[in-house]
């Protein structure tokens, strides 16, 4: 079968891929948007190899749950198992995935959805936002917007966050979103 659709998909996960300074990548949010359009996911999910009720609404659920579930496994060349992650309601309201689940729903490739699955899930910054971020999520400092300053209790950088996964300022604002870090 043709999966002309699903290698351009991937082609276009893969131009939009960013990388942080600590040398990790990340697929923005945004980014999958306006990559997996309802049209570009009905065109994909007439390339999976499954059963015609298994494609019956589809391409609807992964527009409305499963964008970023879909995403992974066609990065990870598995998107055949959307099938099986929408049967074992594991789409985006359950990422991340534990590795039990991952075990139960993709036996065969699960080690690997679930390393390739943070690059799909970078932290979001909330303005107010007071939390301990897990060690696994990826930070989407994209650049170092000054030096580093010492002070007496520490140093401190100031560094840009990508754009789509703050809301510090509206998107409309044209000047970077900075973050410091100490």
């Amino acid at each position: 079968m043709d999966r002309k659709v699903l290698g351009a998909l991937w082609e276009q996960i893969q131009f939009n891929r960013v990388d942080t300074i600590d040398h990790r990548t990340f697929v923005p949010p945004s980014s999958l948007q306006s990559i997996l359009t309802p049209a570009a996911v009905s065109a994909a999910v007439s390339e999976l190899t499954c059963s015609d009720e298994d494609r019956l609404g589809l391409a609807g659920t992964i527009c409305e749950h499963g964008i970023i579930t879909f995403a992974i496994l066609i990065w990870i060349k598995n998107a055949d198992a959307i099938v099986d992650f929408r049967r074992h309601m594991c789409l985006d309201e359950r990422l991340p995935l534990d590795s039990d689940t991952a075990s139960a729903v993709a036996s065969n490739f699960a080690p690997t959805f679930l390393r390739t699955q943070v690059e799909f899930l970078p932290h979001q910054f909330s303005v107010g936002e007071d939390v301990e971020i897990p060690e696994s999520r990826i930070l989407p400092f994209v650049s170092e917007v000054a030096p580093c300053r010492v002070g007496g209790f520490g140093a401190v950088r100031q560094l840009e966050v990508h754009s789509s996964v703050q809301t510090f300022f509206p998107p409309t604002v044209k000047r970077p979103p900075t973050c410091n870090v100490v």
